[in-house]
């Protein structure tokens, strides 16, 4: 709550400071509120368009976030800006559902709200050790090591050396591959407090920033020497986020310094002989952005970072870029669900392996509480999920055929776990065909074939998941008279057991289009019983599907769709209102000719029944106009049915004119909808 006594520019600076420091404590729910209210007070600060847009776009508002960046594209007169905005949208909507090979579990590694990064050491982890658990409190971080206890689950952090302690940040631990050496951010100076004229020029930078600075320490004798600063750092820019490569040559980092594309972003430097670093690169655009790159990491020629500016799902997303043989980067490309999330995701550091590691992530809630959890590349595994739901299919047969000699021989079974897992290895030079069997899903073929341009694309598909397709009877029950749908039939499902009976397992009613669908599967027989009042009651027994019977196409056919006869009883009235006829006449239109066949056919499968057809208008003109028009529609109606083989004698054709509206006359004259109602012929059991 803002105080009430400042001024109006104090209030707008007020605003600005609590946006910025939300956004800075990831509490995005809250930095949303305040920027929206700051550029409200003050819609020319360019800049922070673009981080509200940001922060909308993090808490799920992509509209909102589309209009605040568009303005910030239009105030910097930069269309191409607006193309790759639009662009980054589309991509989000497009790859929202598609996911990667990994495995994401939450670890139990106390970050106190914020992580300063993981690296692996010896039988565990060294983090960024919170030296607070205060709630409610400015909290600060050593570094800390956690020894595993068991998966995902870490022991109490004990600090590492009273010799890095910091008195604000020390984190984003890096170390060496013999785990001698150890990399980490740590800030310039542990003054608590900034004096021009008593703090020592080297501690701050000229405008009083208490940067952040790359230190490096050993391990010698069975503790950590010192902290030593690395060349490159400056009073004038931050330097943080460390990664020592496995050779120990190179560092990859981040740093805002002068030349910087945008903010912070990431740089390389290699080890010199005497200790020293070479000149920081930037790694290009390619790889930096407009907006802060943040904690890299590199494996198996592969860098990995974290970024807002790439496109991406929401929040900060991790980011790969593959080193080329040039020294440069390949275009970087987002690394997927479920590594990344709609909100931050950052810290990526693989093992030396490169298929498990930790990563950290605000993804849990919209606070900013940071968390780390743990990854798994699942290696030569595939998966197999729902179409329509997304979720894991377990227990399906996967057998997998491998061409020999121009024929399918089979090559391997598997069947999928609880996570919808099955696992095969697939020679480039050797075509296959994958066969997805699940009782409950439709069959599903896959052939995977050297000639495949796409080969490469196929294969991670199938790795993501292959989405399969749940077994169904379906069908579509329309009136045999009117050729209109039925609504609200009871379909009724029964399943054979072992003993050969039916047993009911599911009951849905047809939906607006008279539809119906129920879920089965492809080995067991069914019966379908199908009922409505009015009606008469249909039952179809389907074979299998495995059963390949020759019948059961024409099953399915015969129920796609199903006319549904009325029921044949006396007194029951049928309205027929799609039987047209020309304007003030008694002619029958042609269009009309396909219901009085169903008529036809109606009256032919029962030779005992006899009807009353009767035609009524709506109540515009004279009483005796509309009687006489109705008589000679009926008439036109009988002597068409007569024309078709019925018996005089079963037919009673009547014109009631307006006598037996459906509703009220004055309705009708000011709606013609309601006037249509009216004008209707009626078929009658007698």
């Amino acid at each position: 709550m803002l105080n009430p006594k400042i001024n109006e520019e104090q209030k707008v600076i007020a605003l600005k400071g609590l946006a910025e420091s939300y956004e800075k404590i990831h509490n995005y729910k809250k930095a949303t509120d305040y920027y929206g209210k700051y550029l409200a007070a003050n819609p020319n600060d360019l800049d922070k368009y673009l981080n509200y847009s940001s922060m909308l776009r993090t808490v799920g508002k992509v509209e909102e976030a589309k209009i605040f960046f568009l303005k910030y594209a239009e105030k910097k007169g930069d269309e191409a800006l607006k193309t790759k905005f639009n662009n980054m949208i589309d991509w989000a909507e497009e790859n929202g559902d598609n996911a990667t090979s990994y495995v994401v579990a939450i670890t139990n590694i106390e970050t106190n709200g914020i992580s300063m990064g993981v690296s692996e050491f010896k039988e565990g982890v060294l983090i960024g050790q919170a030296q607070s658990l205060d709630e409610g409190k400015t909290v600060f971080y050593n570094l800390g090591y956690s020894k595993k206890s068991a998966e995902n689950t870490f022991d109490k952090p004990e600090g590492l050396s009273k010799s890095l302690t910091s008195e604000y940040y020390a984190g984003y631990p890096s170390v060496s591959k013999d785990g001698n050496t150890l990399y980490f951010t740590s800030n310039s100076s542990d003054k608590n407090k900034y004096s021009p004229k008593k703090t020592k020029k080297a501690d701050y930078s000229s405008n009083g920033v208490n940067v952040l600075k790359i230190f490096r320490t050993q391990y010698e004798n069975g503790s950590w020497s010192d902290k030593e600063e690395l060349s490159f750092n400056s009073n004038e820019y931050s330097c943080a986020h460390p990664f020592i490569t496995e050779d120990g040559k190179t560092l990859y980092f981040v740093s805002n310094m002068e030349g910087s594309i945008g903010g912070y972003d990431v740089y390389k430097a290699t080890l010199n002989g005497d200790g020293t670093f070479s000149k920081p690169q930037n790694l290009g655009e390619n790889v930096n952005t407009p907006l802060d790159e943040m904690t890299p990491s590199f494996v198996n020629n592969n860098l990995f970072f974290s970024s807002r500016g790439h496109f991406g799902f929401g929040g900060s997303d991790i980011f790969k870029a593959e080193l080329n043989d040039d020294n440069s980067f390949s275009k970087a490309d987002n690394v997927g669900k479920p590594l990344n999330s709609s909100f931050d995701d950052f810290a990526f550091m693989p093992n030396k392996g490169g298929v498990s590691g930790y990563l950290s992530s605000n993804r849990d809630g919209e606070n900013g509480e940071d968390k780390i959890y743990s990854y798994k590349l699942l290696p030569s595994e595939f998966k197999v999920i729902d179409k329509e739901t997304g979720e894991a299919i377990a227990e399906t047969k996967i057998t997998v055929y491998e061409k020999v000699d121009g024929e399918w021989v089979e090559s391997s079974v598997s069947v999928t776990d609880e996570n919808g897992v099955w696992g095969a290895n697939f020679a480039k030079n050797k075509d296959y065909k994958i066969v997805y069997d699940n009782p409950y899903y439709e069959l599903k073929e896959i052939e995977l074939l050297q000639s495949d341009k796409g080969r490469a694309d196929k294969l991670a598909k199938i790795k993501s998941g292959v989405k399969l397709d749940k077994a169904v009877l379906f069908g579509q029950m329309i009136d045999a008279i009117t050729n209109k749908a039925i609504v609200g039939a009871t379909v009724d499902l029964y399943e054979q057991n072992e003993n050969g009976e039916f047993v009911k397992v599911g009951s849905v009613e047809t939906d607006k289009y008279g539809s119906w669908k129920h879920n089965i599967r492809r080995d067991k027989v069914y019966k379908v019983e199908i009922a409505r009042d009015g009606y008469d009651t249909k039952t179809f027994v389907i074979p299998s599907v495995v059963s390949n019977d020759p019948n059961r196409p024409g099953i399915i056919e015969s129920m796609n769709p199903l006319k549904f006869n009325p029921t044949a009883k006396k007194d029951v009235k049928l309205k027929i209102d799609n039987i047209y006829f020309y304007f003030d006449k008694g002619k029958i239109k042609e269009d009309s000719y396909p219901i009085l066949d169903n008529i036809v056919d109606f009256l032919n499968n029962d030779k005992n029944i006899r009807i009353e057809l009767s035609a009524h208008t709506d109540c515009v003109g004279s009483d005796s106009y509309n009687l006489s028009l109705s008589k000679k529609r009926a008439k036109a109606c009988v002597d068409y049915l007569t024309g078709h083989g019925i018996d005089k004698s079963r037919l009673v054709g009547v014109g009631y004119g307006e006598q037996d509206l459906v509703n009220d006359c004055s309705l009708q004259r000011s709606d013609e909808k309601e006037a249509q109602k009216n004008r209707r012929v009626e078929m009658k059991i007698l």
